[in-house]
């Protein structure tokens, strides 16, 4: 993982250091820029605060991809952290700012925040203020259309080929479209879903290996919503993914949810069944319920800690299977120091009472400053007591490890030097897999239309090989970035020596705020194996196109 900041200087580079170590910020009066690190349903957490010049009210353009995607007002400051109101942010999402001239009081002073009485007092003040007059039956129907409505609509178009061997292609049509309305009888009551329509075409060649089939339709979601982002109560009803519950999947069915604290904490419960979870079929094979717990609050300065938990319990509608889950996970945010997160989740078979420990994870990432960054990553996966989801004749899984780090050293705007290193492995059969390998880029060789990366990782164990490649990116326009990478595999796993050659290509071009475009191609071809053996991997060809419209 490579991070690399254009167009900074190394005392650019120092500041901004400084600035994620807690120290003073520079009195420069230049614009100043920032980050959203987390979101909810209406709010998003920012990077920096009223010690870096924020101030309460500032209205912030959201930039993500260099497309504007929205304003986020400023809310909430502390010194280094801030949140702002928006339902469009992402984590991600960039911003720019004046920073308000600096006195040489010691801190901020908060302004006193209006009672209970005043602000509910004001809230129905508002709620009673006439709506805006509509002049014809025709101007009420285009308003009614589009006022409070927000969607996106996307098509695909994707090619395989397969050449020397079995010769066979086909092709992939793919339409998406999301969308959310207000509907308008309480406040924050909406509805809205997501759905996907594939359809594929198949040459005869390719009909032996993936018989025909008419076009499937996915639907994501189908909800209505209540959540007005302020009120005690949340409300869903449809088909979705249960709110706040780590490790829930899709249902059809409800939840329902209360706030407190100014919805810091959350309560809720859920129940349903269970949709077949490959085609998105409705289905009553499995029913389900829970409860959920989630807590949303900065802590103390430049703290924040985001616990969430759930607890159900699954079941065949006869109940002759039954097995209870616990999932619980927590991020921890500190500034810009340090993002960290883990999770656990575990399983009880009703019938038989036996325990099952059933995944767990834990994620860190340091950043002293935008010169350095470290991470590190651990991955555990172990079959349930009872797995309602287990294929016909597949044997269960019986423990499976991994680990990983990472770390990016940028010694200069030109120069970025990186290594990363991982290690794995199973119960069932002993081995361990590893790889390591460093990473060398320089990000500025076209000066600021883009740069160069080459990288090396060598594999270790079971499937022992190496790989090699060369990265290039070239943004010569604020609204268009393409990239390609070369790359040689070998690996000589269960003693079947293998050579690939692989070439990798893409282009995004958000054009507009509302119109983006994205390209990707890559070939992957055999080359001759060290031991003169006849390989029967075929050239493999593949393209992925489309567009996508979003207001």
């Amino acid at each position: 993982m490579t991070l690399v900041v254009r167009g900074a200087t190394l005392p650019g580079l120092l500041a901004v250091g400084a600035l994620a170590l807690g120290a003073a910020p520079s009195a420069a009066a230049g614009a100043r820029s920032g980050k959203v690190t987390y979101v909810t349903a209406g709010a998003a957490f920012l990077d920096v605060g009223a010690q870096d010049g924020l101030t309460a009210g500032a209205r912030l353009e959201l930039v993500r991809r260099r497309a504007k995607v929205g304003a986020c007002e400023v809310t909430g400051l502390a010194a280094h952290h801030a949140t702002c109101k928006s339902d469009r942010a992402s984590i991600g999402d960039r911003f720019s700012f004046a920073p308000a001239a600096r006195t040489t009081a010691p801190a901020a002073v908060r302004p006193k925040l209006p009672d209970a009485a005043t602000i509910e007092a004001q809230r129905k003040l508002v709620d009673a203020a006439a709506p805006p007059k509509v002049t014809s039956p025709r101007q009420r129907r285009a308003l009614g259309a589009v006022w409070g409505t927000r969607g996106s609509v996307g098509v695909r178009q994707q090619a395989w080929a397969t050449l020397g061997h079995d010769d066979a292609a086909y092709a992939r049509t793919v339409l998406n479209g999301s969308a959310r309305a207000d509907i308008g009888f309480l406040p924050g009551l909406s509805a809205g879903g997501s759905l996907r329509l594939v359809a594929d075409e198949l040459q005869p060649a390719a009909a032996r290996f993936r018989p025909g089939e008419p076009a499937e339709l996915y639907v994501w979601e189908a909800a209505v919503v209540l959540d007005d982002g302020r009120g005690p109560l949340v409300a869903r009803v449809g088909r979705f993914v249960p709110r706040k519950a780590p490790g829930a999947t899709l249902l059809d069915g409800a939840q329902a949810g209360f706030r407190a604290f100014g919805g810091s904490l959350e309560v809720g419960a859920y129940g349903g069944v269970i949709p077949d979870l490959v085609t998105l079929r409705p289905s009553v094979d499995r029913l389900t319920t829970g409860v959920t717990l989630a807590f949303d609050s900065p802590l103390g300065k430049d703290l924040l800690l985001l616990p969430r938990a759930r607890v159900a319990l699954i079941a065949t509608p006869d109940f002759t299977s039954m097995r209870a889950e616990t999932e619980a996970q927590a991020q921890l945010l500190w500034g810009t120091l340090v993002a960290a997160g883990a999770s656990v989740k575990a399983g009880l078979d009703a019938r038989t009472v036996a325990p099952s420990f059933d995944a767990a994870r834990v994620d860190v990432d340091v950043r002293p400053g935008d010169w350095l960054r470290v991470g590190a990553g651990y991955r555990y996966l172990g079959p349930p007591a009872q797995d309602f989801d287990a294929a016909e004749g597949v044997p269960d899984a019986p423990g499976a490890h991994h680990g990983d780090v990472s770390a990016t050293w940028s010694t200069t705007p030109w120069l970025a030097l990186g290594a990363r290193a991982g290690v794995a492995g199973d119960a069932e059969y002993g081995e361990l897999r590893g790889y390591a390998g460093p990473e060398v880029r320089l990000p500025q060789l076209l000066g600021g239309l883009g740069g160069l990366g080459v990288g090396y990782t060598e594999e270790l164990g079971a499937f022992s090989g190496r790989t090699g490649y060369v990265h290039a990116d070239f943004a010569p326009f604020s609204v268009l970035s393409m990239w390609a990478r070369a790359a040689y595999l070998e690996t000589a796993g269960q003693g079947d020596p293998l050579r690939e050659g692989a070439l990798f290509t893409g282009l995004d071009a958000p054009l507009l705020p509302w119109l983006s475009l994205r390209a990707r191609a890559h070939t992957l071809m055999a080359l001759p194996a060290f031991d003169k053996s006849a390989r029967a991997t075929p050239t493999v060809l593949a393209v992925d196109a489309g567009a996508a419209v979003s207001w």
